[in-house]
């Protein structure tokens, strides 16, 4: 390996490192709540990591911008329940330590 070339680790947030995924659900139900929209969340917690392009289509057959956008106000209402899984905190770290780069990417919005 040359000096420009050094191997890494890429880590996803959300529902890997930091238990979110049913915090994304039910910021999704709301959301479709308030667009006067239903979906059951087992159908809505399975597309979770999709982008709302995808992810409202899906379930209810057709865009929904008004769901759109309000799950970004339900889920910052609900964010400060997530949790690191136990170990998180430790793996990223054991895996810097080695001497890997270490990334972490998320396909949530940067709020």
């Amino acid at each position: 390996m040359n000096d420009r070339t050094r191997s890494g680790i890429l880590f996803d947030v959300d529902g890997t490192l930091v238990d979110t995924n049913y915090l994304h659900t039910l910021a999704w139900s709301r959301a479709f709540a308030d667009a006067a929209l239903w979906a059951p969340m087992n159908a809505i917690h399975r597309l979770v990591g999709m982008g709302a392009d995808h992810l409202v289509p899906r379930p209810v057959g057709h865009d929904g911008p008004e769901a759109t956008a309000a799950r970004t106000f339900h889920y910052q209402e609900l964010i400060g329940e997530g949790r690191a899984f136990p170990g998180a905190r430790e793996l990223v770290t054991a895996v810097h330590n080695l001497g890997l780069v270490t990334s972490l990417a998320t396909s949530s919005p940067r709020s």
